[in-house]
């Protein structure tokens, strides 16, 4: 048996059984938070909002921002399909086993 083979059919198997989101959801947290925090910051450089309405956005970025972080930590990574040659160069190698005894006489 071949135990790297082994590891990257689990490895296609399981990304294969994934959704779509728990493959993107960092992805996902990271764009919101940013294209909040650039609309908060375009609003203040350019002054075009009022600045209760340029606190909303501020909070909004940090809210969002703080929500991706949790979002990120608290639940299971995803496994993409570049982990397969990264869990196979991490396998411990597969035993070799010899028909000599060493220790019988």
């Amino acid at each position: 048996m071949n135990v790297t083979r082994t590891i990257t059919e689990t490895v296609i198997d399981v990304v294969d059984d994934q959704s779509w989101f728990l493959r993107r959801k960092e992805s996902i947290a990271l764009v919101a938070s940013n294209l909040t925090w650039m609309a908060a910051l375009g609003t203040i450089v350019t002054d075009t909002l009022p600045r209760w309405a340029q606190l909303i956005l501020m909070v909004l970025g940090g809210v969002g921002t703080v929500a991706g972080v949790v979002a990120t930590a608290l639940t299971k990574a995803a496994i993409t399909p570049s982990m397969g040659p990264r869990l196979e160069a991490a396998a411990a190698p597969e035993p070799v086993f010899s028909t000599l005894h060493p220790f019988e006489e």
